[in-house]
Protein backbone atom coordinates (compact mmCIF):
# COMPACT_ATOMS: atom_id res chain seq x y z
CA UNK A 1 0.00 0.00 0.00
CA UNK A 2 1.36 3.62 -0.58
CA UNK A 3 1.68 6.05 1.78
CA UNK A 4 -0.98 7.70 0.39
CA UNK A 5 -3.55 4.83 0.69
CA UNK A 6 -2.81 4.20 4.58
CA UNK A 7 -3.26 8.08 4.85
CA UNK A 8 -6.89 7.89 3.01
CA UNK A 9 -7.51 4.86 5.35
CA UNK A 10 -6.57 6.29 8.56
CA UNK A 11 -8.72 9.62 7.90
CA UNK A 12 -11.73 8.00 6.66
CA UNK A 13 -11.01 5.91 10.16
CA UNK A 14 -10.94 8.82 12.63
CA UNK A 15 -14.36 10.34 11.18
CA UNK A 16 -15.84 11.69 7.71
CA UNK A 17 -17.78 14.02 9.70
CA UNK A 18 -14.57 16.61 9.69
CA UNK A 19 -14.63 16.81 5.82
CA UNK A 20 -14.78 19.96 4.18
CA UNK A 21 -14.39 20.78 0.26
CA UNK A 22 -14.09 22.73 -2.96
CA UNK A 23 -15.93 22.27 -5.77
CA UNK A 24 -13.58 22.99 -8.61
CA UNK A 25 -14.13 24.54 -12.32
CA UNK A 26 -11.80 24.61 -14.95
CA UNK A 27 -12.64 26.46 -18.37
CA UNK A 28 -9.14 26.25 -20.02
CA UNK A 29 -7.28 22.51 -21.13
CA UNK A 30 -3.80 22.05 -22.38
CA UNK A 31 -2.95 19.01 -23.87
CA UNK A 32 0.81 18.65 -24.28
CA UNK A 33 2.43 21.61 -26.73
CA UNK A 34 -1.18 21.58 -28.54
CA UNK A 35 -2.88 25.18 -28.12
CA UNK A 36 -4.79 25.46 -25.36
CA UNK A 37 -8.94 25.25 -26.05
CA UNK A 38 -11.83 26.12 -23.90
CA UNK A 39 -13.50 23.06 -21.79
CA UNK A 40 -15.99 22.77 -19.31
CA UNK A 41 -14.60 20.37 -16.65
CA UNK A 42 -15.57 19.66 -13.02
CA UNK A 43 -14.00 18.16 -9.98
CA UNK A 44 -15.30 17.75 -6.37
CA UNK A 45 -12.52 18.09 -3.93
CA UNK A 46 -13.17 17.05 -0.33
CA UNK A 47 -10.77 17.47 2.20
CA UNK A 48 -9.65 15.54 5.19
CA UNK A 49 -6.90 17.53 7.18
CA UNK A 50 -4.11 16.89 4.44
CA UNK A 51 -5.67 14.12 2.25
CA UNK A 52 -8.16 15.64 0.09
CA UNK A 53 -10.07 12.92 -2.81
CA UNK A 54 -10.72 14.53 -6.06
CA UNK A 55 -13.96 12.92 -7.83
CA UNK A 56 -14.78 13.54 -11.44
CA UNK A 57 -16.03 11.91 -14.81
CA UNK A 58 -12.83 9.61 -14.46
CA UNK A 59 -13.18 8.63 -10.58
CA UNK A 60 -11.46 8.98 -7.41
CA UNK A 61 -8.06 9.97 -7.02
CA UNK A 62 -6.57 10.35 -3.64
CA UNK A 63 -4.14 13.83 -3.13
CA UNK A 64 -1.54 14.71 -0.42
CA UNK A 65 -1.58 18.62 0.58
CA UNK A 66 2.12 18.74 0.34
CA UNK A 67 2.84 22.63 0.51
CA UNK A 68 0.59 25.41 1.98
CA UNK A 69 2.23 28.93 2.03
CA UNK A 70 0.22 31.65 2.96
CA UNK A 71 -2.84 30.14 1.59
CA UNK A 72 -1.64 28.94 -1.56
CA UNK A 73 -1.72 24.90 -1.41
CA UNK A 74 -0.09 22.25 -3.37
CA UNK A 75 -1.29 18.78 -3.73
CA UNK A 76 0.02 15.53 -5.33
CA UNK A 77 -1.32 12.13 -6.36
CA UNK A 78 0.56 8.61 -7.00
CA UNK A 79 -0.32 6.44 -9.77
CA UNK A 80 -3.91 6.62 -10.70
CA UNK A 81 -4.75 4.19 -13.63
CA UNK A 82 -1.37 5.21 -15.55
CA UNK A 83 -1.31 8.91 -14.49
CA UNK A 84 -0.06 11.05 -11.47
CA UNK A 85 -1.51 14.84 -10.56
CA UNK A 86 0.03 17.60 -9.40
CA UNK A 87 -2.91 20.66 -8.85
CA UNK A 88 -2.26 24.44 -6.86
CA UNK A 89 -5.00 26.07 -5.33
CA UNK A 90 -4.54 29.82 -4.44
CA UNK A 91 -5.38 31.25 -1.72
CA UNK A 92 -8.15 33.40 -3.57
CA UNK A 93 -9.47 30.12 -5.69
CA UNK A 94 -7.61 29.63 -8.47
CA UNK A 95 -6.09 26.66 -9.55
CA UNK A 96 -4.34 24.29 -11.66
CA UNK A 97 -4.66 20.90 -12.24
CA UNK A 98 -1.90 18.97 -14.48
CA UNK A 99 -1.89 15.04 -14.75
CA UNK A 100 1.25 13.60 -15.93
CA UNK A 101 1.18 10.48 -17.89
CA UNK A 102 3.37 7.29 -16.78
CA UNK A 103 3.80 5.92 -20.30
CA UNK A 104 6.39 6.08 -23.07
CA UNK A 105 6.40 8.90 -24.78
CA UNK A 106 5.18 10.39 -21.52
CA UNK A 107 2.35 13.19 -22.02
CA UNK A 108 0.57 15.88 -19.69
CA UNK A 109 -2.80 17.91 -19.37
CA UNK A 110 -3.14 20.72 -18.01
CA UNK A 111 -6.48 22.52 -16.61
CA UNK A 112 -7.09 26.24 -15.50
CA UNK A 113 -10.13 27.55 -13.50
CA UNK A 114 -11.25 28.39 -10.06
CA UNK A 115 -12.26 26.03 -6.78
CA UNK A 116 -14.52 27.40 -4.36
CA UNK A 117 -15.87 25.94 -1.00
CA UNK A 118 -18.84 23.91 -1.13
Amino acid sequence: MTRITLALVATFLAGAAQAEGFLCRFVTECYGKEACADTDYEAEMTQFGDIYILEDVAGRRGMMQVSDKDGHRALVSGNVDGTSALMTITADGQVIYTQHGLTDPAWQVTYHGTCEAK
